[in-house]
C-alpha cells in the first residue's frame, strides 16, 4: 500500500515539475502565444476563415466571408493583462502537457493489472486521448472562428458600440475548445455505459430519433445560434454517436450479450 501511494506520489510530483516547465515556456513566448493561437480564429488570415472565404466566393455567398470584422482587446484592470499573462501560460501549458498526464497515469496503473487487462487498456488511453484531441481541434478551427463571427456582428441597434474585453474573448475561446474536446468521448462513454449494463446498442437504436434532437439541442448550446454552425457541430456528434454504438454492439457481440443487426 505505501508502494503505492509512493508512485502516486512521484508521479504526481513529475506532472507538477513538467507543468511548470510547460508555463514558463509558454510566459516566455506569452506575445506569440496571444498573436498565432489565441487570436487565430478571429483573424482573416486564418484557415479556417480562408477556406470559408473562398467557399463563399466560389458559391457568390458573400456571408461565407468570415472574420473580416478587426478589433482591439480592451482591458479595464490595472493589473488585468499580468493576470492574463499568467493564466495563459497555466492554461496553455495544461493543454501541452495533457498526454504527458495520461501517460503518467497510464504508469501509475498499469503494474496492477494481468496481462489481457493491460492491452485493453493501453487501446482505451490511446483511443480516450485522440478523441479529446480531434474535439479540441474541431472546436478551435471549426466552432469558435463561427462563434467569433456570429457574436462580434451581432447587434440589437446600430448606435451600441461593441468594444470587447480581454478576458471575454479567451473565456469562450478555452471552454468550446474544451467542451468539444469533452463531447468527442462520446463513443467512449456509449461503450462504457455499455459495458455496465445500464443501455444496449439495440435500446440506442430504438431511440435514435430522440438522440438527434438532443445532439441538435447540445450543438445549439455549444454554438452561435445560427443553422450553419449548428449543423456543422451536430453533424459530427451524431456520427460520433453511430460509432460509439457500433463499437459497444461489436463488444456484447464478441462477448455473446446481443446478438448482431
Amino acid at each position: 500500500m505505501m508502494d503505492h501511494l509512493e508512485a502516486l506520489r512521484y508521479a504526481l510530483m513529475r506532472i507538477a515539475a513538467v507543468l511548470m516547465v510547460a508555463a514558463v515556456i509558454v510566459f516566455l513566448y506569452g506575445q506569440t502565444v496571444y498573436e498565432v493561437v489565441i487570436l487565430g480564429p478571429r483573424n482573416p488570415g486564418f484557415l479556417t476563415n480562408r477556406l470559408f472565404c473562398e467557399l463563399g466566393t466560389l458559391l457568390e455567398v458573400p456571408s461565407l466571408c468570415i472574420n473580416q470584422l478587426q478589433w482591439s482587446d480592451v482591458n479595464l484592470d490595472l493589473a488585468g493583462q499580468f493576470r492574463f499573462h499568467i493564466s495563459l501560460s497555466i492554461n496553455g501549458a495544461l493543454m501541452l502537457v495533457v498526454p504527458y498526464i495520461v501517460l503518467e497515469l497510464w504508469w501509475f496503473v498499469k503494474p496492477a493489472l494481468y496481462t489481457r487487462e493491460k492491452k485493453r487498456a493501453r487501446g482505451f488511453v490511446m483511443v480516450t486521448t485522440i478523441l479529446f484531441w480531434m474535439g479540441a481541434l474541431f472546436g478551435y478551427f471549426i466552432v469558435m472562428p463561427l462563434a467569433v463571427n456570429f457574436l462580434a456582428n451581432y447587434t440589437v441597434h446600430p448606435d451600441i458600440v461593441n468594444q470587447f474585453q480581454l478576458y471575454s474573448y479567451v473565456r469562450i475561446l478555452l471552454s468550446t475548445v474544451l467542451s468539444t474536446g469533452l463531447i468527442f468521448e462520446m463513443p467512449v462513454l456509449i461503450w462504457f455505459l455499455a459495458r455496465m449494463g445500464l443501455i444496449t446498442p439495440a435500446m440506442l437504436r430504438q431511440y435514435r430519433k430522440h438522440v438527434v434532437v438532443v445532439l441538435l439541442i447540445l450543438s445549439a448550446i455549444i454554438t452561435p445560434p445560427d443553422v450553419l454552425s449548428q449543423f456543422l457541430v451536430a453533424g459530427p456528434l451524431y456520427l460520433l454517436f453511430e460509432l460509439g454504438v457500433r463499437v459497444a454492439g461489436r463488444n456484447m457481440e464478441r462477448d455473446g450479450n446481443e446478438p448482431s443487426v
